[in-house]
């Protein structure tokens, strides 16, 4: 069965994207103020034209410097409770994750995502750059997962806390 953190998963990623295409913006926009506004054509220009190499390149840092640290995942994975692993369950080397980001590239921009449709015939339902890199992505709970939890039990139970529940009582 398809599990129903797929799209989940999807909505990381669009966060991700967000993420990096604001890092994009912010630092051009930065680099113009430094340079001055007098040349904001010309690098508008070039902001346009090498918008995908910026991409690819500002995306890599960013995954490898998130995955590789304490957290084990980007912004968007963090918040919906997610850590990338190594298929042993240790923290991603930055070889691994070089090459998981490669191939999450190949199979989203240069064969137009067609390849994740592995996850529904892979028994873990890993997308393929996980095959390929050797990583799984495992569930935590993290900040927004227990933000989500602590709201809809508090929705549910109205403005009281039910005796001998988990989360704690919001007022």
């Amino acid at each position: 069965t398809l599990s129903i953190k797929l799209p989940k998963r999807f909505v990381a990623l669009l966060v991700d994207v967000a993420v990096v295409n604001s890092m994009i913006f912010f630092l051009t926009e930065a680099a113009l103020w430094i340079i001055g506004i007098s040349i904001y054509d010309e690098v508008k220009i070039l902001r346009e034209t090498y918008s995908l190499e910026c991409f690819l390149l500002v995306g890599c840092v960013y995954s490898l410097s998130f995955e590789c640290s304490k957290y084990g995942g980007t912004l968007g994975e963090i918040l919906f409770g997610y850590t990338i692993v190594r298929l042993d369950e240790k923290k991603l080397d930055p070889i691994t994750a070089l090459i998981r980001y490669l191939s999450k590239v190949i199979t989203f921009v240069f064969l137009l995502g067609i390849p994740l449709l592995w996850v529904f015939f892979d028994e873990h339902n890993r997308p393929l750059h996980e095959r390929v890199s050797r990583t799984k992505t495992r569930s935590q709970r993290r900040m927004w997962s227990l933000g989500c939890e602590a709201i809809t039990s508090f929705l549910r139970r109205g403005s009281g806390g039910a005796k001998g529940s988990r989360t704690p009582d919001l007022l």
